[in-house]
Order: C-alpha cells, then sequence, then structure tokens
C-alpha cells in the first residue's frame, strides 16, 4: 500500500508539472549516488511515509532535512504509539500527516517535539464504471484495508480481549479513549 500510494503522489505531483524523485530505502542504503545528486539540485520538500526516511542523518550529527532546510512530510498510514523511537526526537524539519483525525491529540499529548501535525485523510481513486459492483450487490459492508501491528509492549490478556470486543461493537470510539 506505501508504494501504490507513493506512486499515485508522484504521479499527481508530475501532473501539476512538479518533477519528482522516488527513492526506496534499500536502494538509498546502497547506492546513494542518484538521490544525494538529485537532492543537491535542491528540493521543496521530501515525503516520506511512515518514518521511512525521516531521521537519516549524514556523518553529522544533524539530520539530513535539518541540514538541507528541506521540510519533510511524513504521512503516517499507523497510529503514533509504534513510532516512538522517531517521534520522541524528530528533525525540526518533520511535518507529520495523519489519516485519521484523533492521531493528532495524541501526538500532540505524547510527542511535544513533534512541531507540525496535521489531519490529511487518505485519498481515493475513482473505478471505471463498469469495474463498479452497485452498493445493493455488495457482499461487504465495510472494508478495512491497513495493518494491525502488534506491539509487544501491549498485554495479551482478557482486559485487551475485552477492550477489543468493545471496540468492534462500539466502532466510534478509539483505544485511547
Amino acid at each position: 500500500i506505501v508504494n501504490y500510494t507513493a506512486e499515485l503522489f508522484k504521479n499527481d505531483f508530475e501532473t501539476l508539472g512538479h518533477e519528482t524523485f522516488v527513492v526506496h530505502q534499500k536502494d538509498l542504503l546502497e547506492n546513494p549516488d542518484a538521490f544525494l545528486n538529485f537532492i543537491k539540485q535542491g528540493a521543496d520538500f521530501c515525503l516520506t511515509f511512515n518514518n521511512i526516511g525521516l531521521c537519516i542523518r549524514p556523518q553529522s550529527s544533524a539530520y539530513l532535512w535539518d541540514y538541507l532546510q528541506i521540510p519533510c512530510f511524513d504521512y503516517m498510514f499507523d497510529h503514533p504509539v509504534y513510532y516512538f523511537d522517531t517521534f520522541d526526537n524528530p528533525p525540526s524539519s518533520a511535518i507529520v500527516t495523519c489519516v485519521d483525525r484523533k492521531h493528532i491529540p495524541y501526538i500532540k499529548r505524547f510527542y511535544s517535539k513533534v512541531q507540525h501535525a496535521f489531519y490529511l485523510p487518505l485519498g481515493s481513486e475513482e473505478l471505471p464504471a463498469r469495474q463498479m459492483t452497485p452498493w445493493e450487490n455488495r457482499s461487504i459492508r465495510a472494508l478495512y484495508v491497513g495493518s494491525l501491528k502488534r506491539n509487544p509492549l501491549a498485554a495479551n490478556d482478557e482486559f485487551s480481549d475485552m477492550v477489543t470486543e468493545y471496540l468492534c461493537q462500539n466502532p466510534g470510539y478509539s483505544v485511547e479513549e
């Protein structure tokens, strides 16, 4: 889903006339030259997903995006609880976007060093009419496509099972609530 979303962002930015450069973390580590040559030309911003590439540090102690003075948007699909190792001390250039509105108060409460965070809902794309199934013929009423990360620090006990059951019966509430 991350690669697919990145490709959609890339296509849309190029449609708007912007030059883009996509780099995968593995490629950056194995052969950083193409990325470094592109970045030397200057960039308006960087877009990362789920902290991938957000905390790159060259040999100096500064984060790459802070050093280059490039704003770095971190598009978060997952709950920010999984990224405490980054958000406890993020780059000052980080701008965190969350696909869940309820994640913003969580970030403000638990990650005070994140200077900028805002809600940016997931986008969508329209399917051609021939691929659409009329609402009344759909067998699935609601489908959640996302990660269900397991936190090794979280208890897997009777209480957590009770909370999970409650949330399934009351989907308007979040785990924090």
